[in-house]
């Protein structure tokens, strides 16, 4: 917003030419006074307005594709009608009290932790084949005191695993010596195993075609996980996607790297959360961006994806980065009555093409990488000066 909807860079040029309006001339104290009349006055010659060096054509005057200024009240546009599939909220009795272990259970069902436990079991002993010690089955007993001390090293973090079951004078933990042996923990550490072993000799004797399940070995957890997350949480209108990392040291290709995020190396998910708590109500883990085939960008199938229409409802409001803020993406959203908000990139215009080096503007002699592929200049596109604009209607280009 600025003062009489005139934009400072592009109603004015620059800044040392540009000047406040002067405020009108107070009124005298005169009994009667002479209208001004339209048309050309005698004996006063009216001044006439000189175009600075540098400046540009004034902005439409209209009420429509103008700035507004800051005495204007704004308008707020129509809201949408929020008509979401369940009441927002958790998805459970209201009226029962549940335990953290009844809570943590809605997402490692019991069906989970038996696949869980049998696969543990078959990785184990084809593992073990052929040595000295055979492998020792594991309960769900096991399983449950295993994820235990998990959870606790996630809470106290130590600088190796067998810190853990020191019995140093100076320092020891007396938790995990209750729980399991050292050995013992190492051992199922080796041997966790999520997927059938049977399976995943299926799925690499497919590396390298089309039909190769990156995901295979985290699968029957991951789509269990996935699913927990949208049955038990409906979001409240106001939702947000962005990329989470989760930090790995692990040497796949599945890992990627993030400079601007606090964890850099690691597995990318796409998630949707919860804009008021935070909840993670649904996410995917980034493949690659040859798992979507529709060709409208990563940003476009990454929120399609997310978005479980017939699972949320509608009138639901999408917050974004500039990554994903695309004409394309807010209209098919708009079309299935969700509303998207979201900044936009520096970017070039569709049908121009960036130079390999940056050279001066021609409006506004700014560095810009910007060359239009007609008139073969330099001319700056962003969200402070728009030279690509004013020079082509200088020039009577459409």
């Amino acid at each position: 917003m600025f003062l009489e909807g005139k934009d400072p860079l592009l109603d004015h040029g620059t800044d040392s030419d540009w000047e406040p309006p002067a405020p009108p001339p107070a009124p005298t104290c005169s009994s009667s006074w002479t209208p001004a009349v339209s048309g050309p006055s005698t004996g006063v010659k009216a001044p006439t307005k000189k175009r600075k060096r540098g400046s540009v054509p004034p902005a439409n005057k209209g009420t429509e594709g103008r700035w507004h200024t800051v005495l204007e009240d704004d308008v707020e546009p129509p809201q949408p009608t929020f008509r979401p599939k369940r009441k927002p909220g958790p998805q459970v009795n209201s009226t029962t009290t549940y335990s953290p272990l009844q809570l943590f259970q809605l997402f490692f069902t019991q069906s989970v932790v038996d696949s869980l436990v049998s696969n543990t079991n078959k990785y184990g002993k084809k593992k073990q084949a052929g040595k000295k010690v055979a492998w020792k089955p594991i309960s769900m007993s096991d399983f449950f005191c295993y994820l235990s001390l998990v959870i606790y090293m996630g809470l106290v973090k130590l600088k190796s695993l067998t810190d853990y079951w020191k019995t140093s004078s100076l320092y020891q933990l007396p938790f995990p010596m209750t729980v399991m042996s050292c050995k013992r923990f190492l051992v199922l550490s080796q041997a966790l195993h999520i997927s059938d072993p049977k399976v995943d000799e299926e799925n690499d004797k497919k590396r390298g075609t089309a039909t190769f399940d990156r995901l295979c070995k985290i699968k029957p957890l991951y789509s269990s996980i996935v699913e927990a997350c949208k049955t038990y949480f409906q979001p409240a209108q106001n939702v947000s996607i962005d990329e989470r990392m989760v930090a790995s040291k692990a040497r796949i290709g599945l890992k990627q790297y993030m400079r601007n995020k606090p964890t850099k190396w690691g597995y990318k998910l796409f998630v949707l959360a919860d804009s008021v708590c935070a909840y993670t109500c649904n996410f995917f883990v980034y493949e690659g961006r040859n798992s979507f085939a529709t060709g409208k960008g990563l940003g476009y199938d990454s929120v399609m994806e997310l978005l479980d229409f017939q699972l949320l409802g509608k009138g639901y409001k999408l917050f974004v980065d500039n990554f994903y803020t695309s004409p394309t993406l807010f209209a098919d959203l708009r079309k299935r009555e969700v509303w998207a908000c979201g900044t936009i990139r520096m970017d070039v215009p569709k049908g121009q093409k960036g130079t390999a080096w940056r050279r001066c503007c021609v409006v506004c002699k700014m560095k810009s990488p910007i060359t239009c592929t007609t008139c073969s200049v330099t001319l700056c596109f962003t969200s402070e000066r728009d030279c690509y604009g004013i020079w082509h209607q200088q020039q009577n280009i459409v």
